[in-house]
């Protein structure tokens, strides 16, 4: 809501990914049960340290078309219009965030990851959306996946607790502060602590599966 409300949001790329990633992720959720438990702390160690990498990498800073200059026009999948700040939907743009989407639910599935490893990541690599954009796009992603599996649940009969509300009711004061400190944090600095946070996972998750 707060990234909608400042014009952060790439609401239609969110709603084609979201879309996608729920159709796919029983895919993933089917796949989760052939695996062992170790094979799949392995393999989500592995998505952490690539997505680590993959977000510490320095991009060439060329002038662009776009709203941090990190481009040149067509060297991305996805490229912001110049007159209008939107994504222009090309065959191939939406091509590339269709199978983000499908991609991502299959990982949700498989490996109980929120998507925001995924999409952070991968919206830097093939699109020209600023940090900041990126992270409020991934939110409502994940918010539109997650308000699926929540109903879904209730149907299903299940019940939050006490410790499960306070940790919501937690979570969502630290996600406004958060919101609040990221206007002042600069881009690559927001980068470097993502990759790191994503590093202590994947060490966290190896020396689990190896316990």
């Amino acid at each position: 809501i707060d990234g909608l409300r400042h014009g952060l949001v790439r609401y239609r790329a969110a709603l084609l990914i979201a879309a996608l990633g729920a159709v796919f992720s029983p895919v993933g959720i089917y796949f989760a049960h052939q695996l062992p438990e170790k094979i799949l702390m392995l393999l989500f160690s592995l998505l952490m340290v690539m997505v680590a990498a993959r977000m510490l990498r320095r991009e060439r800073k060329d002038q662009g078309p776009n709203d941090h200059g990190h481009a040149n026009w067509g060297q991305k999948n996805c490229m912001l219009d110049q007159q209008t700040g939107r994504f222009s939907w090309t065959a191939k743009c939406t091509a590339t965030l269709a199978a983000l989407g499908a991609v991502t639910g299959v990982v949700s599935g498989l490996l109980g990851v929120g998507g925001g490893f995924l999409i952070v990541p991968a919206f830097k690599q093939l699109t020209d959306v600023q940090m900041r954009g990126i992270v409020a796009t991934s939110l409502m992603v994940i918010s539109l996946i997650s308000a699926i599996g929540v109903i879904g649940a209730f149907h299903a009969g299940v019940r939050i607790d006490g410790v499960g509300i306070v940790f919501i009711i937690s979570s969502i004061v630290g996600m406004l502060i958060g919101r609040k400190l990221s206007a002042r944090v600069p881009a690559r600095a927001l980068q470097v602590g993502f990759a790191s946070i994503c590093l202590v996972v994947a060490a966290y998750m190896l020396f689990s599966a190896n316990a």
